[in-house]
């Protein structure tokens, strides 16, 4: 019982840090963070999730109903990973020396749009179609 909770109080001190340090980050610099909200919240969830995994791991015989910490820490990466990899196309971050900025360029289809894009579905389509003209 007594590893259980030193390793509760280690993961949520590291937690504490983490978060202290990133609200030094945001208020620092507030245009950026205002800007790129969603992913710092994806990426607290993602290692919240985490977290609540390797507590599970750690405590799953010592804890009462820690089955729900486990599920919980489970839904917590998958909804992370949603918010993190689920960006429209042609929207993203670019860095620039010091900065992360955000940016939205959408190409209306047509001959430019052929040549630079790199979405698989419409590179197959463009190719089945030259197939079927040729």
């Amino acid at each position: 019982m007594m590893m259980a909770s030193k390793s509760m109080k280690v993961l949520n001190i590291i937690a504490g840090v983490l978060l202290i340090v990133a609200g030094i980050y945001c208020l620092c610099n507030q245009d950026i963070a205002a800007m790129t909200a969603g992913v710092m919240v994806g990426i607290f969830m993602l290692l919240s999730g985490v977290i609540e995994i390797v507590v599970f791991a750690t405590t799953s015989g010592l804890l009462f109903g820690s089955g729900w910490l486990l599920l919980d820490g489970v839904l917590t990466v998958i909804l992370s990973l949603f918010l993190l990899f689920n960006a429209q196309t042609g929207c993203g971050l670019i860095r620039y020396g010091g900065s992360i900025v955000p940016f939205v360029n959408r190409m209306p289809k047509g001959k430019l749009y052929n040549l630079n894009t790199t979405k698989p579905s419409d590179r197959k389509e463009m190719i089945h179609s030259k197939q079927q003209m040729g």
